[in-house]
Protein backbone atom coordinates (compact mmCIF):
# COMPACT_ATOMS: atom_id res chain seq x y z
CA UNK A 1 0.00 0.00 0.00
CA UNK A 2 1.35 3.64 -1.00
CA UNK A 3 2.40 5.55 2.64
CA UNK A 4 0.73 8.77 1.62
CA UNK A 5 1.85 10.94 4.80
CA UNK A 6 3.76 13.36 4.90
CA UNK A 7 7.84 12.84 4.58
CA UNK A 8 10.83 14.04 6.91
CA UNK A 9 11.49 17.14 4.67
CA UNK A 10 8.00 17.99 4.32
CA UNK A 11 7.65 18.46 7.85
CA UNK A 12 11.03 19.79 8.32
CA UNK A 13 10.14 22.17 5.59
CA UNK A 14 6.77 23.67 7.02
CA UNK A 15 8.15 25.35 10.58
CA UNK A 16 11.18 26.69 8.42
CA UNK A 17 8.51 28.33 5.90
CA UNK A 18 6.43 29.95 8.76
CA UNK A 19 10.07 30.98 10.68
CA UNK A 20 10.88 32.75 7.54
CA UNK A 21 7.72 34.48 7.32
CA UNK A 22 7.92 35.62 10.93
CA UNK A 23 11.33 36.80 10.31
CA UNK A 24 10.39 38.70 7.30
CA UNK A 25 7.50 39.85 9.32
CA UNK A 26 9.72 41.76 12.22
CA UNK A 27 12.06 42.85 9.39
CA UNK A 28 9.38 44.97 7.62
CA UNK A 29 7.66 45.85 10.87
CA UNK A 30 11.06 47.56 11.67
CA UNK A 31 11.64 49.27 8.81
CA UNK A 32 7.86 50.49 8.80
CA UNK A 33 9.01 52.20 12.43
CA UNK A 34 11.91 53.22 11.46
CA UNK A 35 9.94 54.75 7.71
CA UNK A 36 7.65 56.36 9.97
CA UNK A 37 10.24 58.19 12.44
CA UNK A 38 12.03 59.76 9.51
CA UNK A 39 8.44 60.68 7.70
CA UNK A 40 8.15 62.45 11.31
CA UNK A 41 11.11 64.32 11.38
CA UNK A 42 11.08 65.34 8.45
CA UNK A 43 7.71 66.83 8.69
CA UNK A 44 8.03 68.87 12.01
CA UNK A 45 12.07 70.03 11.02
CA UNK A 46 11.00 70.91 7.07
CA UNK A 47 7.41 70.54 6.11
CA UNK A 48 5.73 72.34 9.48
CA UNK A 49 8.60 75.16 8.78
CA UNK A 50 8.53 76.17 4.82
CA UNK A 51 5.41 74.85 4.08
CA UNK A 52 3.15 75.94 6.71
CA UNK A 53 0.96 78.28 4.33
CA UNK A 54 0.01 75.51 2.37
CA UNK A 55 -1.65 73.46 5.10
CA UNK A 56 1.22 71.57 7.12
CA UNK A 57 0.65 72.68 10.50
CA UNK A 58 1.84 71.51 13.74
CA UNK A 59 0.01 70.49 16.32
CA UNK A 60 1.49 68.20 18.98
CA UNK A 61 -0.74 66.00 21.06
CA UNK A 62 -0.07 62.97 22.64
CA UNK A 63 -2.52 61.10 22.25
CA UNK A 64 -2.95 61.87 18.62
CA UNK A 65 0.59 60.69 18.56
CA UNK A 66 -0.45 57.38 20.46
CA UNK A 67 -3.37 56.19 18.07
CA UNK A 68 -1.05 57.32 14.85
CA UNK A 69 1.64 54.63 16.32
CA UNK A 70 -0.83 52.14 17.32
CA UNK A 71 -2.77 52.27 13.33
CA UNK A 72 0.83 51.60 11.91
CA UNK A 73 1.39 48.64 14.12
CA UNK A 74 -2.45 47.29 13.04
CA UNK A 75 -1.66 48.21 9.83
CA UNK A 76 1.80 46.74 9.52
CA UNK A 77 0.55 43.89 10.91
CA UNK A 78 -2.77 43.49 9.04
CA UNK A 79 -0.61 43.94 5.30
CA UNK A 80 0.00 40.22 4.20
CA UNK A 81 4.00 39.71 3.60
CA UNK A 82 2.93 36.85 1.21
CA UNK A 83 5.61 36.79 -2.18
CA UNK A 84 2.67 37.81 -4.50
CA UNK A 85 0.81 40.38 -6.01
CA UNK A 86 -1.79 41.64 -3.95
CA UNK A 87 1.12 41.98 -0.83
CA UNK A 88 3.41 44.04 -2.99
CA UNK A 89 0.78 46.15 -4.01
CA UNK A 90 -0.69 46.71 -0.37
CA UNK A 91 2.61 47.37 0.77
CA UNK A 92 3.03 50.11 -1.52
CA UNK A 93 -0.69 51.87 -0.14
CA UNK A 94 0.67 51.19 3.23
CA UNK A 95 4.17 53.05 2.43
CA UNK A 96 3.07 55.54 -0.05
CA UNK A 97 -0.31 56.83 1.43
CA UNK A 98 -1.39 55.57 4.68
CA UNK A 99 2.02 55.91 6.56
CA UNK A 100 2.33 59.37 5.68
CA UNK A 101 -1.69 59.93 6.32
CA UNK A 102 -0.92 58.61 9.95
CA UNK A 103 1.97 61.18 10.58
CA UNK A 104 -0.37 64.11 9.23
CA UNK A 105 -3.23 62.13 12.00
CA UNK A 106 -0.88 62.68 14.40
CA UNK A 107 1.18 66.19 13.99
CA UNK A 108 -1.40 67.68 11.63
CA UNK A 109 -3.99 68.34 14.08
CA UNK A 110 -7.12 67.05 11.66
CA UNK A 111 -10.24 66.29 12.03
CA UNK A 112 -11.21 62.05 13.32
CA UNK A 113 -13.57 62.10 10.66
CA UNK A 114 -11.29 61.78 7.70
CA UNK A 115 -9.18 59.18 10.18
CA UNK A 116 -12.04 56.61 10.49
CA UNK A 117 -13.31 56.96 7.02
CA UNK A 118 -9.30 56.43 5.83
CA UNK A 119 -9.45 53.68 8.25
CA UNK A 120 -12.67 51.91 7.36
CA UNK A 121 -11.49 52.51 3.74
CA UNK A 122 -8.50 50.83 3.57
CA UNK A 123 -9.56 47.91 5.85
CA UNK A 124 -12.70 47.53 3.56
CA UNK A 125 -9.78 47.04 0.06
CA UNK A 126 -7.57 44.77 1.96
CA UNK A 127 -10.65 42.37 2.75
CA UNK A 128 -11.86 42.67 -0.58
CA UNK A 129 -8.23 42.04 -1.96
CA UNK A 130 -8.50 38.71 -1.10
CA UNK A 131 -11.18 37.04 -3.53
CA UNK A 132 -9.70 34.73 -5.54
CA UNK A 133 -10.88 36.14 -9.09
CA UNK A 134 -9.51 33.81 -12.19
CA UNK A 135 -7.50 36.05 -14.14
CA UNK A 136 -8.22 37.21 -17.92
CA UNK A 137 -7.24 35.19 -20.71
CA UNK A 138 -8.27 35.27 -23.95
CA UNK A 139 -5.12 34.80 -26.28
CA UNK A 140 -1.03 33.98 -26.41
CA UNK A 141 0.80 36.97 -28.04
CA UNK A 142 4.53 36.72 -27.99
CA UNK A 143 5.67 39.34 -25.63
CA UNK A 144 8.72 40.03 -27.71
CA UNK A 145 5.81 41.16 -31.17
CA UNK A 146 4.06 43.62 -28.08
CA UNK A 147 7.68 44.74 -27.40
CA UNK A 148 7.88 45.84 -30.86
CA UNK A 149 4.81 47.44 -31.44
CA UNK A 150 5.24 49.33 -28.06
CA UNK A 151 7.98 50.68 -29.45
CA UNK A 152 7.21 51.87 -32.98
CA UNK A 153 3.75 53.47 -31.53
CA UNK A 154 5.37 55.31 -29.15
CA UNK A 155 7.84 56.65 -31.97
CA UNK A 156 5.13 57.56 -34.01
CA UNK A 157 3.51 59.45 -31.01
CA UNK A 158 6.82 61.56 -30.26
CA UNK A 159 6.22 62.23 -34.57
CA UNK A 160 2.63 63.25 -33.37
CA UNK A 161 3.69 65.51 -30.84
CA UNK A 162 6.27 67.21 -33.45
CA UNK A 163 3.37 67.36 -36.00
CA UNK A 164 1.11 69.30 -34.11
CA UNK A 165 2.84 71.69 -31.79
CA UNK A 166 6.90 71.16 -33.01
CA UNK A 167 9.12 72.17 -30.25
CA UNK A 168 7.52 75.55 -29.52
CA UNK A 169 6.56 74.39 -25.92
CA UNK A 170 9.89 71.37 -25.32
CA UNK A 171 11.14 72.04 -22.02
CA UNK A 172 13.15 69.71 -19.94
CA UNK A 173 13.30 72.24 -17.13
CA UNK A 174 11.20 70.97 -14.05
CA UNK A 175 10.98 74.60 -12.47
CA UNK A 176 9.27 75.96 -15.66
CA UNK A 177 6.66 73.39 -16.41
CA UNK A 178 3.79 74.91 -14.99
CA UNK A 179 4.59 77.91 -17.61
CA UNK A 180 4.29 75.46 -20.81
CA UNK A 181 2.13 72.91 -19.46
CA UNK A 182 -1.41 74.79 -20.55
CA UNK A 183 -0.20 76.12 -23.75
CA UNK A 184 0.72 72.79 -24.39
CA UNK A 185 -2.78 71.14 -23.88
CA UNK A 186 -4.69 74.06 -25.62
CA UNK A 187 -2.64 73.41 -28.80
CA UNK A 188 -2.98 69.73 -28.64
CA UNK A 189 -6.15 67.46 -29.74
CA UNK A 190 -8.24 66.32 -26.63
CA UNK A 191 -6.93 62.72 -27.41
CA UNK A 192 -3.96 63.42 -26.64
CA UNK A 193 -4.39 63.27 -23.12
CA UNK A 194 -5.30 60.67 -22.80
CA UNK A 195 -2.65 58.80 -25.47
CA UNK A 196 0.00 60.45 -23.18
CA UNK A 197 -1.31 58.87 -19.89
CA UNK A 198 -1.90 55.61 -21.31
CA UNK A 199 1.75 55.22 -22.99
CA UNK A 200 3.46 57.00 -20.00
CA UNK A 201 1.85 55.07 -17.55
CA UNK A 202 1.26 51.38 -18.64
CA UNK A 203 2.91 51.04 -22.44
CA UNK A 204 6.08 52.73 -21.65
CA UNK A 205 6.61 50.70 -17.88
CA UNK A 206 5.74 47.64 -19.95
CA UNK A 207 8.15 47.70 -22.70
CA UNK A 208 11.20 48.83 -19.92
CA UNK A 209 9.82 45.35 -17.83
CA UNK A 210 9.67 43.69 -20.66
CA UNK A 211 13.31 44.55 -22.41
CA UNK A 212 14.80 44.26 -18.78
CA UNK A 213 12.90 40.15 -18.72
CA UNK A 214 15.14 39.70 -22.21
CA UNK A 215 18.15 41.00 -21.26
CA UNK A 216 17.79 43.88 -24.05
CA UNK A 217 19.24 47.07 -21.56
CA UNK A 218 19.52 49.15 -24.56
CA UNK A 219 16.06 48.42 -25.61
CA UNK A 220 15.06 49.49 -22.15
CA UNK A 221 17.08 53.05 -22.17
CA UNK A 222 15.25 54.08 -25.47
CA UNK A 223 12.13 53.13 -23.94
CA UNK A 224 13.26 55.63 -21.17
CA UNK A 225 14.29 57.93 -23.62
CA UNK A 226 10.80 58.42 -25.37
CA UNK A 227 9.47 58.90 -22.04
CA UNK A 228 11.52 61.52 -20.71
CA UNK A 229 10.81 63.24 -24.92
CA UNK A 230 7.40 62.90 -23.50
CA UNK A 231 7.97 65.00 -20.64
CA UNK A 232 9.60 67.44 -22.75
CA UNK A 233 6.46 68.12 -24.93
CA UNK A 234 4.08 67.87 -21.70
CA UNK A 235 5.68 69.10 -19.34
CA UNK A 236 4.60 66.45 -16.89
CA UNK A 237 7.71 66.11 -14.65
CA UNK A 238 6.52 62.63 -13.56
CA UNK A 239 6.48 61.29 -16.76
CA UNK A 240 10.27 61.12 -16.78
CA UNK A 241 10.26 58.92 -13.83
CA UNK A 242 8.04 56.50 -14.49
CA UNK A 243 10.39 53.79 -16.50
CA UNK A 244 12.53 54.58 -13.58
CA UNK A 245 10.75 53.41 -10.81
CA UNK A 246 9.33 49.97 -13.19
CA UNK A 247 12.97 48.89 -13.91
CA UNK A 248 13.82 49.56 -9.80
CA UNK A 249 10.91 47.67 -8.75
CA UNK A 250 11.31 45.20 -11.34
CA UNK A 251 15.18 45.03 -10.17
CA UNK A 252 14.43 44.41 -6.54
CA UNK A 253 11.65 41.65 -6.88
CA UNK A 254 13.15 39.57 -10.03
CA UNK A 255 15.63 37.53 -7.79
CA UNK A 256 13.51 37.21 -5.03
CA UNK A 257 9.99 38.29 -4.53
CA UNK A 258 10.76 40.23 -0.92
CA UNK A 259 8.54 44.03 -0.13
CA UNK A 260 11.92 44.72 1.93
CA UNK A 261 13.95 45.30 -0.50
CA UNK A 262 11.88 48.05 -1.49
CA UNK A 263 11.25 49.27 1.40
CA UNK A 264 14.76 49.46 2.61
CA UNK A 265 15.10 51.40 -1.11
CA UNK A 266 11.87 53.82 0.10
CA UNK A 267 14.09 54.78 3.78
CA UNK A 268 17.02 55.37 1.72
CA UNK A 269 15.22 57.90 -0.48
CA UNK A 270 13.81 59.29 2.82
CA UNK A 271 16.75 59.43 4.53
CA UNK A 272 18.34 61.54 1.64
CA UNK A 273 15.88 64.32 2.09
CA UNK A 274 17.45 64.73 5.60
CA UNK A 275 20.73 65.04 3.65
CA UNK A 276 19.06 67.55 1.14
CA UNK A 277 17.82 69.83 4.11
CA UNK A 278 20.74 69.97 6.07
CA UNK A 279 22.76 71.02 2.33
CA UNK A 280 19.80 73.63 1.63
CA UNK A 281 19.78 75.02 5.41
CA UNK A 282 24.07 75.49 4.88
CA UNK A 283 23.42 76.47 1.39
CA UNK A 284 20.13 79.08 1.18
CA UNK A 285 16.80 77.83 0.02
CA UNK A 286 17.81 79.36 -3.41
CA UNK A 287 20.30 77.41 -3.87
CA UNK A 288 19.68 73.86 -5.99
CA UNK A 289 19.40 71.58 -2.36
CA UNK A 290 15.87 71.37 -1.27
CA UNK A 291 14.21 70.91 -4.54
CA UNK A 292 14.35 66.72 -4.35
CA UNK A 293 12.88 66.96 -1.52
CA UNK A 294 9.64 69.32 -1.96
CA UNK A 295 8.99 66.96 -4.98
CA UNK A 296 9.32 63.50 -3.52
CA UNK A 297 8.64 63.97 0.41
CA UNK A 298 6.08 67.19 0.01
CA UNK A 299 4.86 66.16 -3.49
CA UNK A 300 4.44 62.48 -3.61
CA UNK A 301 3.71 61.51 -0.28
CA UNK A 302 2.65 64.53 1.66
CA UNK A 303 0.26 66.38 -0.89
CA UNK A 304 -2.01 62.98 -1.89
CA UNK A 305 -3.33 62.26 1.96
CA UNK A 306 -3.68 66.32 2.97
CA UNK A 307 -6.07 66.05 -0.25
CA UNK A 308 -7.95 63.40 0.87
CA UNK A 309 -8.15 65.41 4.52
CA UNK A 310 -9.97 68.16 2.84
CA UNK A 311 -12.16 66.76 0.45
CA UNK A 312 -13.19 64.59 3.57
CA UNK A 313 -13.56 67.69 5.59
CA UNK A 314 -15.16 69.85 2.53
CA UNK A 315 -17.73 66.88 1.58
CA UNK A 316 -18.90 66.09 5.09
CA UNK A 317 -20.53 69.68 5.13
CA UNK A 318 -21.25 70.07 1.90
CA UNK A 319 -23.10 68.56 -0.73
CA UNK A 320 -21.44 65.50 -2.69
CA UNK A 321 -21.60 65.73 -6.49
CA UNK A 322 -23.02 61.91 -7.16
CA UNK A 323 -21.16 61.73 -10.56
CA UNK A 324 -22.95 64.33 -11.54
CA UNK A 325 -19.28 65.15 -13.54
CA UNK A 326 -18.86 62.09 -14.59
CA UNK A 327 -19.53 60.34 -18.09
CA UNK A 328 -21.84 58.12 -16.96
CA UNK A 329 -24.25 60.04 -15.97
CA UNK A 330 -24.85 61.61 -19.46
CA UNK A 331 -25.11 64.75 -18.00
CA UNK A 332 -28.50 63.93 -16.64
CA UNK A 333 -27.60 65.15 -13.07
CA UNK A 334 -26.81 68.35 -12.05
CA UNK A 335 -23.64 69.12 -9.87
CA UNK A 336 -24.43 71.63 -7.04
CA UNK A 337 -21.15 73.57 -7.75
CA UNK A 338 -19.93 75.83 -10.88
CA UNK A 339 -16.44 74.05 -10.85
CA UNK A 340 -15.50 70.64 -11.11
CA UNK A 341 -14.71 68.63 -7.75
CA UNK A 342 -10.71 68.74 -8.32
CA UNK A 343 -10.85 72.68 -9.01
CA UNK A 344 -13.63 73.21 -6.39
CA UNK A 345 -11.29 71.72 -3.82
CA UNK A 346 -7.80 73.41 -5.45
CA UNK A 347 -9.88 77.06 -5.26
CA UNK A 348 -11.67 76.32 -1.48
CA UNK A 349 -8.39 75.37 -0.11
CA UNK A 350 -5.82 76.76 -2.03
CA UNK A 351 -7.80 79.79 -3.31
CA UNK A 352 -6.51 79.43 -7.02
CA UNK A 353 -7.35 77.52 -10.41
CA UNK A 354 -5.09 74.33 -9.00
CA UNK A 355 -6.69 70.98 -9.48
CA UNK A 356 -6.49 69.50 -6.61
CA UNK A 357 -6.88 65.73 -8.39
CA UNK A 358 -6.52 62.77 -5.28
CA UNK A 359 -7.52 59.04 -5.14
CA UNK A 360 -9.93 56.73 -4.52
CA UNK A 361 -10.99 57.34 -1.21
CA UNK A 362 -11.05 61.73 -1.72
CA UNK A 363 -12.53 61.26 -4.65
CA UNK A 364 -15.17 58.48 -3.84
CA UNK A 365 -16.05 60.57 -1.10
CA UNK A 366 -16.63 63.67 -2.96
CA UNK A 367 -19.31 61.55 -4.90
CA UNK A 368 -21.22 59.95 -2.18
CA UNK A 369 -19.41 60.09 0.94
CA UNK A 370 -18.45 57.16 2.96
CA UNK A 371 -20.96 54.90 0.49
CA UNK A 372 -18.82 56.24 -2.11
CA UNK A 373 -15.71 55.79 -0.60
CA UNK A 374 -16.62 52.23 0.16
CA UNK A 375 -17.92 51.84 -2.99
CA UNK A 376 -14.41 52.89 -4.50
CA UNK A 377 -12.35 50.60 -1.75
CA UNK A 378 -14.45 47.51 -3.25
CA UNK A 379 -13.53 48.48 -6.96
CA UNK A 380 -9.89 49.00 -5.67
CA UNK A 381 -9.98 45.65 -3.89
CA UNK A 382 -11.57 44.11 -6.63
CA UNK A 383 -8.78 45.67 -8.89
CA UNK A 384 -5.94 44.09 -6.86
CA UNK A 385 -7.56 40.84 -6.71
CA UNK A 386 -7.57 40.52 -10.36
CA UNK A 387 -4.06 41.90 -10.78
CA UNK A 388 -3.04 39.31 -7.86
CA UNK A 389 -4.38 36.37 -10.67
CA UNK A 390 -2.46 37.86 -13.08
CA UNK A 391 0.33 37.26 -11.06
CA UNK A 392 -0.41 33.88 -10.34
CA UNK A 393 0.09 32.87 -14.28
CA UNK A 394 2.46 35.73 -15.50
CA UNK A 395 5.20 36.35 -12.75
CA UNK A 396 4.88 38.17 -9.49
CA UNK A 397 7.42 40.70 -10.67
CA UNK A 398 6.58 41.27 -14.08
CA UNK A 399 2.67 42.01 -13.33
CA UNK A 400 3.91 44.17 -9.81
CA UNK A 401 6.29 46.29 -12.27
CA UNK A 402 3.83 46.87 -14.91
CA UNK A 403 0.95 48.04 -12.62
CA UNK A 404 2.97 49.51 -10.19
CA UNK A 405 2.09 53.17 -12.07
CA UNK A 406 -1.19 52.91 -12.67
CA UNK A 407 -1.53 51.45 -8.94
CA UNK A 408 -0.07 54.33 -7.37
CA UNK A 409 -2.34 56.67 -9.26
CA UNK A 410 -5.47 54.88 -8.02
CA UNK A 411 -3.72 55.24 -4.56
CA UNK A 412 -3.18 59.07 -5.01
CA UNK A 413 -4.33 60.80 -8.03
CA UNK A 414 -7.63 60.05 -9.48
CA UNK A 415 -11.06 59.45 -9.20
CA UNK A 416 -11.24 55.13 -9.60
CA UNK A 417 -14.06 55.45 -12.88
CA UNK A 418 -11.38 57.92 -14.50
CA UNK A 419 -8.81 55.66 -14.21
CA UNK A 420 -10.06 52.85 -16.30
CA UNK A 421 -10.50 55.13 -19.38
CA UNK A 422 -8.11 57.96 -19.01
CA UNK A 423 -5.33 56.56 -17.20
CA UNK A 424 -5.48 52.80 -18.98
CA UNK A 425 -6.17 50.23 -16.84
CA UNK A 426 -9.50 48.95 -18.87
CA UNK A 427 -6.52 48.11 -21.80
CA UNK A 428 -3.87 46.93 -19.21
CA UNK A 429 -6.41 44.31 -18.48
CA UNK A 430 -6.95 43.53 -22.00
CA UNK A 431 -3.22 43.49 -23.17
CA UNK A 432 -2.48 41.13 -19.89
CA UNK A 433 -5.20 39.07 -21.03
CA UNK A 434 -2.99 38.73 -24.78
CA UNK A 435 0.55 38.80 -23.45
CA UNK A 436 2.41 35.07 -22.69
CA UNK A 437 4.15 34.83 -19.85
CA UNK A 438 7.68 36.45 -20.46
CA UNK A 439 10.46 34.39 -20.09
CA UNK A 440 13.96 35.45 -19.32
CA UNK A 441 16.21 34.92 -22.44
CA UNK A 442 18.65 31.78 -21.29
CA UNK A 443 22.49 32.51 -22.12
CA UNK A 444 23.58 31.06 -24.96
CA UNK A 445 25.99 26.95 -24.13
CA UNK A 446 29.12 27.70 -24.76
Amino acid sequence: MMNLAPGPNFQRAAPLVRNNDQQNRIKILSLYFIYYGLLCYLYISYLSVDWAYAGFNLYIEPWNIIFSIGGLTLFALMVPVQRDVRSILLNIFLSIYLVPFLVLSALGGHDLNAVLVVALCSVTMFQVSRVDLPSVELAKVSPTLFLTTIAFLSILLLFLFYFFIGFRYFNLDFRQVYNFRDDVADNLPPLFAYLSSTFSKLLIPLGVVAALIYRMPLVALGFAAISILFFGFTSHKSMAFYPLIAAIFYYALSKSVDYSKVLILLVAAVALCVVDIALMNLNGSESVWGWYTSLFLRRSLFVPPSLDIYYIEFFSSHLPVYWADSRLTFGLLQSPYDLPVPYLIGNVYFGDDTGANTGFIGSGFAQARTFGALLYSVGAGLTLALLNAHGKRQGVAFISSVAIIQMMTMFTSTDFLTLFISHGVLLAFLLLGLIDRPQPRRPAAR
